[in-house]
């Protein structure tokens, strides 16, 4: 494939037209804004077009002129059509990428190879090219990238796809989680309705029916307590309102009596005293005459008093004598007062001796005698007798006393006796006196037991809550039975609680449905229809997506094992001599080849240690990257020579790779009959090319100067 003639019409930054009868080596030379890259861009849309990837740096970089770049370029050799020779315009319809649609296996980048824009000649996917070039990785790369990525990281587990919850993963899982709700809808559906509330209702219905039998028995019952209250207010109200006051009257009655029997007796005891009243009234007057008559007794008297006078004086005087002796007046008063009271107790010890009476007077000895008879205790002196009197007129007014008191007593028996005459023997014709009080006692107790009675049924009846106009005086045939009547009260709340929960559930359950079918409705067989049919239509969804899921997983990893087997070829590929020998040419012996693990592309330096191309050096990957272009340009075209355009391709590499690089260039021209398109503003590589080209190529190079 060659290019016979370039003619670009002035205009835009190119001051006047180019025309280009091509060589095998062709350099063009020109300053900034002399028209080199107007001159490349034109070439680029007429030979490619809209052909080229849009993803290609080549077609991200070329411009759109306006007005459009016009003339034509010729050529000729086309692979497949050798004779043929076609001129590609402005008003082209078709483009040299179109001609070759016959040609297998030429990238989509192709274009990419042919042509170095404005000094970047970094391929756009080094790696796509290799894989595409030396295997059918790239096919299988494409493949791969046709599943989602979040499919492609994803497993077969149990029963599930493991990987991250998003995209079609998350889509596939929404769907499954869809169904099984809509599932779990209808076997709540065909669990719980009308089984559930069905059951409900009939507990509810028996509990209604037993509680109104209970209440019929409470109001019979209510009617039988009323009764009873009535018969036994009857009965107390025929009691007499006086029976505990007779029963306290009989009682008062026997106190009374056993008092004035204790009053009789006392009233004898005195009475009995007071015998002797007369005697000691006449007696104690001569006693008291004849005592003071007796002699002896006066003298002893006054002898005593003297000599306990003396001893007082005495004492008295020893303790003022102490005192004036400076003694302790404690001692002093303490021997006084000791004195004074020994001669008092001597004087009250014989006042109270007994007297001595003189043998010559018989009627004082008689009238001992007769005192010890009456009293039972001895005469002992006239106080003895004095003591007696004063007793015997104190008994005389304590028999008045108790005589009023007796008489008293005896007319309150006499009262009360009559109380109780007028009204027992009416009470109790048939029962004795004595029997009264037990009798009381009875029907008091009797009283008392109907009134407990009467509280207790009233409270009951009370308790009840019955008004007398619901009394029911029909047995219905059922005790009253209080504690089943609670419980039976507790279980109908519970049913009643348990069927508004079964409807609101019912009512909830619908809401759900109603929701999850996006049709709100109260009728059942719409709700269920609609539910089956999403439930149809979501499971088909889910199966599409679990398909086509579990297919591309399957496919990523068939994929992945044919990439490894693919990756073995692009290695072996890698490792052919004429690839490592171009490398070595134009990277002038600084690489010895490259390495392809894992889908990455490296270089191997001289050194042998490996370095991934993206590391590379800007000059270093020109040298890489203009290897690769010539290595897969040759590898699509076969044996047909092609053409590269290179606008300042090696303006980045340093002085001794420019020099590899030209002789390379050149060895492509003269040893393997490329046609080379160089556009340059580098003097040093102008200079290069045009010396080693002149040299080496002779007619077969071109040099065109822009002004």
């Amino acid at each position: 494939m060659k290019i016979e003639n370039i003619q670009v019409h002035q205009q835009g930054p190119l001051k006047k037209n180019f025309t280009m009868n091509a060589k095998g080596m062709n350099l063009v030379f020109g300053a900034n804004q002399s028209g080199k890259t107007y001159i490349i861009e034109a070439l680029v849309k007429w030979l490619f077009g809209g052909s080229l990837n849009k993803n290609s740096n080549l077609r991200q970089s070329t411009r759109e002129w306006e007005p459009a770049p016009t003339g034509t370029v010729r050529v000729s050799g086309i692979p497949g059509n050798p004779v043929f020779t076609k001129d590609f315009g402005h008003g082209t319809s078709s483009n040299l990428t179109s001609l070759f649609s016959s040609q297998d296996g030429l990238p989509p980048n192709f274009p990419e190879l042919l042509v170095v824009r404005a000094g970047d000649s970094i391929l756009s996917s080094a790696r796509d090219l290799v894989m595409n070039g030396f295997s059918g990785r790239g096919m299988l790369n494409e493949m791969e990238k046709s599943v989602p990525p979040v499919v492609r990281n994803a497993t077969l587990g149990d029963n599930d796809v493991i990987g991250v919850n998003s995209g079609k993963i998350k889509d596939f899982r929404n769907l499954r989680a869809q169904l099984r709700e809509l599932q779990s809808l209808r076997n709540e559906y065909a669990q719980d309705q009308g089984i559930r509330l069905e059951g409900v209702q009939s507990r509810l219905g028996e509990a209604r029916t037993e509680l109104a039998k209970l209440e019929e028995a409470k109001r019979y019952y209510a009617y039988r307590l009323a009764s009873e209250i009535s018969v036994f207010e009857n009965e107390i109200s025929n009691q007499p309102r006086d029976l505990e006051q007779l029963r306290k009257t009989v009682e008062e009655l026997a106190i009374t009596k056993h008092g004035v029997d204790d009053k009789r007796d006392q009233c004898e005891s005195i009475r009995n005293e007071l015998n002797h009243y007369t005697w000691v009234q006449n007696a104690l007057p001569e006693f008291q005459s004849l005592i003071q008559a007796t002699p002896t007794e006066s003298g002893v008297k006054s002898t005593k008093s003297k000599v306990i006078l003396s001893l007082v004086g005495v004492l008295s005087f020893f303790g003022v004598g102490e005192a004036l002796l400076d003694f302790s007046p404690w001692v002093t008063s303490g021997v006084c007062l000791a004195a004074i009271l020994g001669a008092l107790l001597y004087l009250w010890k014989s006042n109270n001796k007994a007297i001595i009476l003189p043998k010559e007077n018989p009627r004082l000895i008689e009238i001992v005698r007769e005192f010890k008879e009456r009293f039972g205790k001895d005469l002992l002196n006239l106080t003895t007798f004095q003591e007696k009197s004063t007793q015997m007129v104190e008994k005389r007014g304590q028999l008045s006393i108790v005589e009023r008191d007796l008489e008293s007593t005896e007319r309150e028996i006499i009262r009360l006796q009559g109380n109780l005459d007028a009204r027992m023997p009416e009470l109790c014709p048939d029962r004795g006196k004595e029997d009264w009080l037990a009798w009381l006692n009875g029907q008091l107790k009797n009283n008392q037991s109907l009134e407990v009675n009467l509280a207790e049924k009233r409270g009951m009846l009370n308790s009840l809550d019955i008004s007398r106009g619901n009394y029911l005086q029909t047995d219905p045939g059922i005790e009253w039975n209080p504690q089943r009547h609670t419980l039976l009260r507790s279980e109908f709340r519970d049913a009643q609680t348990s069927l508004a929960n079964a409807e609101g559930e019912q009512t909830h359950l619908k809401n759900k449905i109603g929701t999850a079918i996006g049709q709100m409705s109260e009728n059942w067989e719409e709700l269920i229809g609609g539910l089956e049919n999403k439930i149809e239509e979501t499971s088909l969804s889910y199966k599409k997506s679990a398909s086509k899921i579990l297919a591309q997983i399957c496919v990523c990893a068939a994929v992945r094992t044919l990439q490894e087997k693919e990756d073995q070829v692009i290695a072996q590929n890698l490792q052919a001599p004429e690839v490592i020998e171009d490398l070595k040419r134009i990277g002038g012996e600084r690489f010895s080849g490259f390495s392809w693990k894992e889908g990455n592309l490296s270089v191997i330096g001289e050194d042998g240690q490996e370095c991934s191309i993206d590391r590379l050096s800007t000059g270093a990957n020109e040298q890489v990257m203009n290897a690769l272009r010539i290595l897969f340009s040759r590898r699509f075209l076969g044996e047909t020579p092609g053409f590269l355009f290179l606008d300042d391709a090696f303006q980045h590499s340093d002085w001794e790779r420019r020099q590899n690089l030209v002789d390379y260039i050149i060895h492509l021209v003269k040893d393997r009959g490329w046609q080379i398109f160089y556009f340059s503003m580098d003097n040093d590589l102008t200079n290069r090319f045009y010396d080693r080209a002149k040299d080496q190529l002779g007619n077969d190079f071109a040099y065109y100067p822009l002004s």
